[in-house]
């Protein structure tokens, strides 16, 4: 027996892991207006991507960017503090103690470095994958998921009764 071929449901995989990847370049860039500016430099808008990861039973969509998203999304719990050298690439980046003694500014880096590691990170104050996923879940998952599973399974029965007809012939 041949294996089902989900081609519409693989196809609405794609669009959705499309779609996810754009609400939440949209929430990055709607929190911007805002008065939260979570895009320094746009490097993290632009390594988000989506994989599917298919089993035989199921197909999940992996959202994937830099580590650092899950940190501005939600924060960081106090005893785990980020690497200096990253903290020094944000402070340039925000221009922050610009024009002082390089030996000076890495302490300012250290000093954010252990009350990161202190007290923690609160983050943004707005969930930004949760609003992504909510906003296309309300938006597409349903219609379009619907909508591939049934041209699959009408294609399946197709193929079943074509089968069928064939066999019937033979028959005769």
């Amino acid at each position: 027996m041949k294996d089902i071929d989900w081609k519409e449901l693989d196809k609405a995989a794609q669009e959705l892991g499309k779609a996810y990847v754009d609400q939440i370049r949209k929430q990055l860039l709607r929190k911007r207006k805002t008065g939260w500016n979570t895009m320094a430099t746009g490097n993290l808008s632009r390594s988000l991507k989506y994989s599917l990861i298919r089993t035989p039973f199921r197909t999940d969509i992996q959202i994937k960017s830099l580590p650092y998203l899950r940190y501005l999304d939600v924060g960081r719990k106090p005893g785990t503090p980020p690497k200096v050298g990253v903290i020094m690439k944000w402070m340039d980046v925000r221009k922050i103690a610009t024009g002082i003694d390089p030996k000076e500014r890495k302490g300012i880096a250290f000093a954010i470095v252990n009350s990161i590691a202190k007290k923690g990170f609160k983050g943004q104050p707005f969930n930004i994958v949760k609003n992504a996923i909510r906003n296309v879940e309300r938006q597409k998952v349903t219609k379009t998921l619907q909508a591939a599973s049934a041209k699959d399974a009408q294609r399946q029965l197709q193929l079943l009764f074509s089968g069928l007809k064939e066999r019937t012939k033979k028959l005769k």
